[in-house]
């Protein structure tokens, strides 16, 4: 099984062309959704964003030839997700690096949450336990006044 050496959510990945560099922008620990719209949004809404969700894994002596699935989890810790999406990779180097990408961000209550990521060789079952999570805390801002 390939070993995690990163996982972390951010708004932006970038690789470099020339020297395949990886550059995270702006790592998320916030999120701040505004208070009047969530007010206005009907249950189960979404609202429009980008997260990048990086890993990358360093290769096994055995991990040559097989396939393996990563899930991106998001939610309360223990509760059901409220996000939750599968890909797939293969070591085909030392190291794998995948971007997962969410352009829609669920509208949820105001709390303490976490991306959580888990690991399986396809077909197996899932562990019982993330391999790795980052919290992340949702606000809901007041509504923006201009005092003049």
């Amino acid at each position: 099984m390939p070993k995690l050496l990163l996982f972390v959510p951010c708004e932006r990945v970038i690789l470099g062309q020339g020297d395949n560099s990886v550059s995270l922008i702006v790592l998320i620990q916030k999120l701040q959704l505004n208070q009047a719209q969530v007010a206005l949004l009907p249950e189960n809404s979404a609202v429009f964003t980008r997260i990048s969700l990086f890993t990358e894994w360093q290769k096994a002596p055995n991990d040559s030839e097989k396939i393996f699935e990563q899930k991106f989890t998001f939610g309360i810790v223990g509760a059901k997700p409220v996000v939750e999406s599968v890909m797939d990779f293969k070591m085909s180097g030392r190291t794998q690096r995948t971007v997962g990408v969410l352009e829609a961000f669920p509208v949820v209550p105001a709390g303490e949450y976490e991306f959580s990521l888990w690991l399986r060789e396809q077909g197996a079952n899932w562990p019982t336990a993330p391999i790795a999570s980052w919290p992340i805390e949702v606000v809901h801002a007041p509504n923006v006044v201009i005092h003049t």
